[in-house]
């Protein structure tokens, strides 16, 4: 999945539609994520910097993965900083049922804990 307009839909799990269960979603603007309110689209900050390429949420975690190839997480009610995930070049990046779930330019697809950001293994 490209994610390049609305990136997050609450719990991912639901599948491909537009059915949100989360209260923060996020979306990719000119190289910034925002975090809008699920129901009303209503403006709620931005998190990270201005060099995101992808990003996604579960409603708990926001993951960015920037332009130069580092993932970090932020908290998606606060937009406080939680730390980085991962090693290598991000191309891609997902979150869903607690886990982040990063492409790396290599091929290589890769699994961490949402909230501790600990390697989970690889897909």
């Amino acid at each position: 999945m490209n994610i390049k307009k609305v990136l997050a839909l609450g719990m991912l799990g639901i599948g491909l539609g537009l059915t949100c269960h989360a209260q923060v979603i996020v979306v990719l603007k000119n190289g910034q994520v925002e975090r809008r309110d699920a129901k009303t689209g209503s403006y709620r900050g931005a998190v990270g910097n201005s060099k995101a390429v992808a990003a996604a949420s579960d409603g708990v975690i926001i993951a960015i993965a920037y332009a130069n190839g580092s993932v970090s997480r932020y908290d998606a009610e606060t937009g406080s900083y939680k730390g980085s995930v991962g090693s290598g070049f991000a191309v891609d990046v997902q979150v869903t049922a607690g886990l982040i779930v990063v492409r790396y330019k290599d091929g290589r697809t890769v699994r961490y804990d949402a909230k501790t950001g600990a390697y989970k293994g690889t897909l």
